[in-house]
């Protein structure tokens, strides 16, 4: 993500970090002297962009209930569950990006695998539902 971030060649949203770039007055910064006239967009390849991408993820967890076959026999069925399933719930990383599942760039160049493009992070959701046999 910080790849795109100091990148002046196009329309997409800066971080707010893009202020605390180089200047001769400003040289205790990691972020590069900005430049719009930069034939890479200052994007040239460089270890600022590498960061440790490692994250623990609770992707999927279901709690569930099974009413008791002394109750729902009373009413003609023979099982009955009701349960709600979140997903993407919490995740632990370091990593500065919005997810650190990174989108996938569809290309042979060496370089651009695990270039974090700035996909959308994956949406947290809350299912519930009953599962009922007669």
């Amino acid at each position: 993500m910080r790849y795109f971030t100091y990148d002046l060649g196009d329309v997409t949203n800066k971080s707010v970090d893009v202020l605390n770039y180089w200047t001769p007055t400003n040289t205790n910064t990691t972020i590069p002297r900005l430049n719009g006239n930069d034939k890479n967009d200052n994007k040239r390849i460089s270890d600022l962009y590498v960061e440790d991408g490692s994250y623990l993820r609770l992707k999927t967890l279901q709690l569930g209930y099974t009413i008791p076959q002394s109750i729902i026999s009373k009413i003609y069925m023979s099982s009955l569950r009701v349960f709600i399933t979140g997903q993407n719930l919490l995740t632990f990383t370091k990593y500065s990006g919005p997810d650190p599942e990174i989108g996938q760039i569809t290309s042979s160049n060496t370089l651009s695998r695990g270039v974090d493009i700035g996909t959308y992070p994956q949406a947290q959701t809350f299912t519930a539902g009953i599962n009922i046999t007669f």
